[in-house]
């Protein structure tokens, strides 16, 4: 049993490395490393499809600040991780002092109750970081460029032309989750360690009944 355990998970680690080796690690944070910056992407596990978790961007917010969690999902198109997300429309000078739930719970919304925008992330194995490579929503698509060598952030394609003093520039959000340790590998080392000196033992304990029924035997 323990042998069996062990080889279970010793399979179980060659899927997950090669899992990560070709795509992102599930569950970890993938964070931009610029001050101020607090953008960050998750993508859970999944072949074709699964859920993401993203940063409300402000634009799509309210208030106009942004930085909120938000629940989504991911699908693979054209070699390219595609994020999609929503935020729920909230006009206080409209609706009072009304919570989220209570414009939900009527059963009343539509889709343009919501902004909605994609977001495409290229993955960079070698960096283990996720390029984003643009933005989508349903006025415009969106690169990331640089003003006059300031900081990337995104703007409307409309704005990258020739001459113009905003140039194309990466925005990548790398691997935060610093705990390299596989603990699939590390049990299926262990349980494979303890079969193999449980046999040994058994082994040597089987030799020395032998031994003990020869000397015992007629001659």
């Amino acid at each position: 049993m323990t042998g069996l355990i062990g080889a279970i998970c010793l399979v179980a680690s060659f899927v997950t490395n090669l899992y990560v080796f070709l795509r992102p690690s599930p569950w970890s944070e993938y964070s931009i490393s610029m001050e101020g910056v607090l953008d960050s992407y998750k993508l859970g596990a999944g072949v074709w499809s699964g859920q993401a978790w993203g940063i409300v961007p402000g634009a799509y917010d309210e208030d106009g600040k942004g930085g909120q969690d938000v629940v989504g999902e991911w699908e693979k198109e054209d070699d390219l991780f595609k994020l999609s997300f929503r935020k729920f429309k909230i006009n206080p000078e409209e609706e009072g002092d009304k919570k989220l739930w209570q414009f939900i719970g009527t059963g009343k919304t539509t889709p343009d109750d919501y902004h909605n925008w994609q977001d495409f992330l290229r993955f960079d194995r070698s960096r283990d970081a996720l390029i984003l490579v643009k933005r989508v929503d349903e006025d415009s698509e969106y690169r990331p460029g640089s003003f006059g060598g300031g900081k990337p952030r995104l703007f409307p394609v409309e704005r990258f032309k020739a001459g113009a003093k905003i140039k194309e520039a990466e925005l990548a959000f790398v691997h935060q989750d610093s705990d390299s340790i596989s603990w699939s590998l590390f049990f299926a080392l262990g349980f494979l360690l303890a079969c193999s000196l449980y046999h040994r033992e058994l082994k040597k304990l089987q030799l020395a009944e032998e031994k003990v029924e020869f000397s015992q035997s007629p001659r």
